[in-house]
Parts: C-alpha cells; sequence; structure tokens
C-alpha cells in the first residue's frame, strides 16, 4: 500500500542520514546552499511553469496532469490553507480542467453533507443566489468571492452540459450552525411529524446560538435545548429508517449522520485530556467515509478539495490521527492521485473565534516568515508558477534518491502561523506526500463577502 503524508509545505532541511553535520556555522551555510541548489536543479528540472494564478486559465498549463490522473477513481486538490487567495484561485483551475480534460463529475468539498446538498441544487437546479448560500449558509471559512466564483462556473457547466452535470458534495462533519440549520430546512421539505420538525428547527436555532453542542459554561435553558436535538435526531433516523429508498432518504440520512458526527466530535473533545485527538479521529473517519461513498456513486472519477491537514498519515511524531488520505489510500491505493500545494511567501486572513476551545486564537492568520533555508520554497524563491511531477520514477537517479529521503516540511502553520514556525519542521518523504504538487511564489488573503471578521 502506497504511504501518504500530509504537508502544507515539503521541505528539505540538514543532510541525509549517516553524514557528519558540519560544526563551523560557514561550512553549514554553505552545505546548505549546496543542497538548496541542488533542490532546485531537480525540482526544475521536473517542473512545467503555468500561469499565475490571477491569471487567465489556459487548459495547456495543466496538460502535463492529463497522464498522471489517467485511470485514476480520485484527485484530491489540497490547499495549504484556508486563507489565501492565490491557493482557492488555482484549485478554481484545476477543478474546471478536472471536469474538462479529465472528466470529473462529482466534485467533493469540505463541507458538511446538508450544506453540500444547498450548492448542489444552486449548481445543478439553479435553486438559491451562490453569493447568499457562500456567504451565508457554509460558515466563515467558506465566506469568498473565490469560493463563489468557482461554484458559478461549476454551475455554468452544468447549463451547458445537461448530460454531463458535476454533482457537489459535502463530505465534512459539523458540531454546529449553518449545517444543522441547512438539515432543518431539508426536513420541512420532507413528510415528517410537524412536532419532530419543529424541535429540529429549535435544536439547529440554539447549537447556532451555543455554536455546537452544549458546553459546561452553557445555560440550563440552552443544555435543555442541545439534549432535545440530540434525542431529535435519534428520532428523525428511526422515522428515515422506515421510509422508502431514494435520493430524500439517502440525502436526509447522511445530513442527520454528518451533523451527529459533528457533535459528537465537538464534545469529546472537551473529554479529558486526550479528548482533542478523539475527536479529530472521529471527524477524519466520517469524512473519508462519506467522500468514499460519494466516490462509489458514481462511474466516473471524482475530485476532492480540501485542507492540507487531512492528508496527513498519522506518521510524524506525536501525531495518532488517521486521517482522511490514510483512509483514502487504504481503500484506494493508487487509483487515488494526491495533488498538493507550496507557496512561497506572503500573507493569508485571519480570524479570531471568541468560544471554544481555539478562543482568541488566530486562525489561518498572519504573514508568513520567510522560507526556511534549506526548504523547497527557499530553493524555488520567485519561480513559478509551477506544476512539479513527484512521481518517484524509481530507476535510481538522483531524482529518485531524493524523492525516497527523509525531509523536512512545514504542518501547522497551514491552520495557525506565529513568528518563528518556518524554523520548526516536521518530517516526511516526498514521494509519500503527493503525486505533485504546484508552487506558488507569493499569496495574498482572500476575498471576503460582506463584512467579515477576517482582517489581513
Amino acid at each position: 500500500m502506497r504511504r501518504l503524508c500530509m504537508v502544507a509545505a515539503v521541505v528539505w532541511a540538514g543532510a541525509s542520514a549517516g553524514a557528519q553535520v558540519p560544526t563551523d556555522e560557514s561550512a553549514a551555510k554553505a552545505e546548505i546552499a549546496a543542497r538548496q541548489a541542488e533542490a532546485r536543479g531537480l525540482l526544475m528540472a521536473h517542473a512545467t511553469p503555468i500561469t499565475a494564478a490571477d491569471g487567465p486559465y489556459r487548459a495547456a498549463d495543466y496538460e502535463p496532469l492529463l497522464g498522471m490522473v489517467k485511470g485514476k477513481r480520485l484527485v484530491l486538490v489540497s490547499e495549504p490553507t484556508h486563507g489565501t487567495h492565490e491557493c482557492r484561485l488555482e484549485n478554481a483551475k484545476l477543478v474546471r480542467f478536472l471536469v474538462e480534460r479529465a472528466g470529473m463529475r462529482t466534485l467533493i468539498l469540505e463541507l458538511g453533507y446538508a450544506e453540500g446538498l444547498e450548492l448542489d441544487a444552486y449548481v445543478r437546479r439553479g435553486v438559491g443566489d451562490v453569493n447568499e448560500i457562500v456567504g451565508s449558509h457554509l460558515g466563515i471559512l467558506w465566506n469568498t468571492v473565490e469560493e463563489a466564483d468557482m461554484m458559478r462556473w461549476v454551475a455554468e457547466w452544468n447549463k451547458a452540459h445537461p448530460k454531463e452535470m458535476v454533482r457537489v458534495v459535502g463530505m465534512d462533519v459539523e458540531p454546529g450552525t449553518s449545517g444543522e440549520l441547512a438539515l432543518a430546512k431539508l426536513m420541512a421539505g420532507m413528510k415528517i411529524d410537524a412536532a419532530l420538525v419543529e424541535r429540529l428547527r429549535v435544536g439547529a436555532e440554539a447549537a447556532e446560538k451555543m455554536k455546537g453542542p452544549a458546553k459546561a459554561t452553557s445555560s440550563a435553558e440552552e443544555k435543555a435545548a442541545s439534549a432535545d436535538y440530540d434525542k431529535a435526531l435519534v428520532e428523525l433516523l428511526a422515522v428515515l429508517r422506515g421510509l422508502p429508498a431514494g435520493t430524500a432518504k439517502d440525502d436526509a440520512w447522511r445530513s442527520v449522520m454528518s451533523v451527529r458526527s459533528g457533535r459528537r466530535a465537538a464534545e469529546m473533545r472537551g473529554e479529558g485530556p486526550n479528548g482533542n485527538e478523539a475527536g479529530q479521529r472521529l471527524r477524519e473517519f466520517e469524512m473519508g467515509r462519506m467522500a468514499l461513498a460519494a466516490v462509489a456513486e458514481s462511474s466516473a472519477p471524482s475530485v476532492i478539495v480540501t485542507h492540507t491537514v487531512h492528508l496527513r498519515p498519522g506518521r510524524l511524531a506525536g501525531d495518532k490521527v488517521q486521517t482522511v488520505g490514510y483512509h483514502l489510500a487504504r481503500t484506494l491505493g493508487d487509483r487515488a492521485f494526491f495533488l498538493g500545494e507550496e507557496y512561497g511567501t506572503g500573507y493569508m486572513r485571519a480570524f479570531e473565534p471568541t468560544t471554544g476551545p481555539m478562543a482568541t486564537r488566530r486562525l489561518h492568520a498572519a504573514k508568513f516568515d520567510a522560507p526556511a533555508a534549506g526548504s523547497i520554497a527557499a530553493a524555488l524563491g520567485e519561480a513559478g508558477p509551477l506544476l512539479v511531477d513527484l512521481r518517484d520514477p524509481q530507476d535510481g537517479s538522483a531524482w529518485s534518491e531524493w524523492l525516497e529521503t527523509m525531509q523536512a516540511t512545514h504542518l501547522y502553520p497551514a491552520i495557525t502561523y506565529e513568528a518563528g514556525d518556518a524554523t520548526k519542521p516536521n518530517w516526511t518523504v516526498p514521494a509519500d506526500a503527493f503525486d505533485a504538487m504546484i508552487y506558488l511564489p507569493q499569496v495574498t488573503a482572500l476575498h471576503p463577502i460582506g463584512a467579515p471578521e477576517y482582517v489581513p
């Protein structure tokens, strides 16, 4: 089974195992510079220049991908942060290419299942306004002009190709807010007892107010509403079991499971010192299961767009979570193709949650440090944008040897970023990380719809 590793940036740092580490600082710098030059040469020899992310779409830029993804059931497009304009634009171009040239017909997103239904109704049936859906219904991370524009393109494709429509599916589990409100709306359109529908509506509103399930600090009224909401979800599952098979039943079932799993994962994060790890493990497992179900439902290949953190396989020191990437690789093996992104310098937009375990911590935030010495970003510098083929030829060449050598990686800056993070590498093997990589030398902040909580 092909091993996978989640990386937000694949970087080289230090000499190979067994080599002596120079004690003289000037000698060490000289060795790093030499190895960085070697890495640059190897990378550039396997790179194809592409148009800048904010430039016009050119299918020819991605032509090398056709041979790479041929015969794959799933292509996973991974963005290193949810906060950069260029990464989101590049993802939209990649989705367009994969739909037009590689026959992808299912687009799987890091959204709750019920939220995905709202986007799917828009792109396939023209239901709703995309700015309203993205700006108000999908949560703070997806409230972006870039996301809305990608959905507009999918809708235009579907209108022009009614027999080759692209379906949008949400694979995430969410503990609160938009997913639960979308679920309540879904239930209102089905033949279900009005009292149960009302309890779902009240429970969803309570979850929206508390940003998830009840907490120790919640009022008695909020705790009661949250408990009844959990009971109503269980009762709804029992009702759904008795309904005839069909799309509506399947969508409702998955929506309920997405919300229930999300609520349970959020509760687990607050249960003891290992709660956060346990909650994340549940989330990753459920996301993987949802994604695999969507892939299995179409004879055409699928594409996932998700945050890079969901690709890590649990092989990094101290990381015990088996992630989406692990579950996908275990099931699909070489039928899955992983395309990552790396950036050089720049900044992303940020926000500070007011509740929960991440309260007051800036997320998807800040100006990035200069690339770490010896990293891929430092080696490539202002080169690019580039599409780099990271597949190992296994031919004994210098490139093959480099790909199979343990290299330093940057991981957590994909979620939070503080000064000095560039000097705290994790480790991985490039050949196990991605099959290919997009390198973007400069990134800037995303563009929100309406008045955001984000700051540059």
